[in-house]
């Protein structure tokens, strides 16, 4: 199974396994995009508060401290390759998502193009649920061969 292509069919068990690592994926990388951003604008609590309260107004403090001074302060600071590599992450990931769901409507007999419902506000969870919970054709169609 090539998980770039948009040829062929996936079903449902293959369908979910893709969901679940594409979700621990997503979230692996915005962890690791707060953990740098939060790094890049040196927040910590030297106070021992850790509110939400304290937690924004920490980050205020740094974020205009940051951006008031006409140099980068020192510490870490993220290079612009490093953020296009999560750039690049994040289409992947998503390049995946959508060759999974239009793989699972070709399953179901559907045209993948199905999968442009998710453009529509609130869509995505429902599309989700149908292609996760809905039976494949189990017989050859257009799309492909019966895949075990």
């Amino acid at each position: 199974m090539n998980i770039l292509s948009f040829q062929g069919r996936i079903n449902r068990l293959q369908f979910l396994v893709v969901s679940l690592i594409l979700a621990v994926a997503t979230i692996a990388l915005f962890a690791a995009l707060v953990g740098l951003a939060l790094l890049a604008h040196g927040v910590t609590h030297s106070s021992g508060d850790t509110t939400v309260a304290q937690f924004t107004r920490d980050i205020q403090q740094h974020h205009s401290a940051y951006y008031s001074s006409s140099s980068v302060q020192a510490g870490f600071a993220p290079s612009g390759i490093l953020l296009l590599a999560f750039v690049v992450l994040g289409l992947l990931l998503t390049w995946i998502s959508v060759a999974a769901q239009v793989k699972r409507f070709h399953d179901m007999g559907q045209s993948g193009w199905l999968v442009l419902i998710n453009l529509f506000p609130g869509a995505g969870f429902f599309v989700w649920l149908i292609l996760a919970l809905a039976s494949g054709q189990s017989v050859p169609n257009a799309y492909g061969p019966l895949r075990a």
